[in-house]
């Protein structure tokens, strides 16, 4: 739901509430084929899956990739009661851990980070860029699915988009102007602190969307 504010600046701020009334499921509705696929193929080992990220988009160096995994998996070794009380595999915690890591990128030049390939692709709502991807989000779709959701508090997210104005994100019919409902398709950070959602916005940006 949008509520169109003046900041502090010449900034325009939009407020985006977020509801529990969309699941993953319906998030990712247009990737549901693809993933509904590779869940049959029951790819369960994160090497695989990220084998063929490597395969299919030669965008990534495989000793990278290796060194990163093998970072997840002593990281999961020291986390043992916490997977067993999610009941969430090594595999889908180390898909986990390598969304969240820095030092992985592409190695064409362009610099993106694994999270931030991932993301561009994730809000293009096409199953082809991702197809690369499809063993490793089942895997990292379902370890998110095991953690418990976060209750009694509001998390923030900041964008520098007006996102209410762009039809791609648009969850209704995307011919009605009044449509108040959007999908943001992609994986994102949140904090708890609205101090800290300063550093998501840029005074410079002309228009900020405010995920809450």
């Amino acid at each position: 739901h949008f509520t169109p504010q003046d900041a502090t600046s010449m900034t325009s701020t939009s407020r985006v509430i977020m509801t529990e009334d969309h699941g993953t499921d319906d998030v990712l509705e247009p990737l549901s084929p693809l993933l509904r696929h590779f869940k049959k193929l029951n790819i369960t080992s994160i090497d695989t899956a990220m084998s063929e990220i490597v395969r299919l988009t030669s965008r990534y160096d495989r000793y990278d990739i290796t060194t990163y995994i093998k970072r997840g998996e002593k990281k999961a070794s020291k986390n043992k009661k916490l997977l067993q009380d999610t009941r969430m595999s090594k595999s889908e915690a180390i898909a986990i851990y390598l969304y969240t890591v820095d030092g992985l990128s592409t190695n064409d030049g362009s610099g993106l980070k694994f999270f931030e390939d991932l993301n561009s692709k994730l809000l293009l709502r096409k199953s082809e860029p991702l197809l690369p991807f499809g063993a490793y989000l089942v895997l990292f779709i379902s370890g998110l699915s095991c953690l418990p959701p976060v209750t009694g508090v509001v998390v923030w997210r900041g964008v520098g988009k007006q996102l209410d104005t762009q039809h791609k994100y648009r969850k209704s019919d995307p011919s009605n102007d009044d449509t108040n409902e959007i999908t943001w398709p992609a994986f994102t950070s949140t904090t708890r602190s609205i101090e800290v959602l300063d550093n998501f916005l840029r005074p410079e940006d002309p228009w900020h969307t405010q995920f809450m």
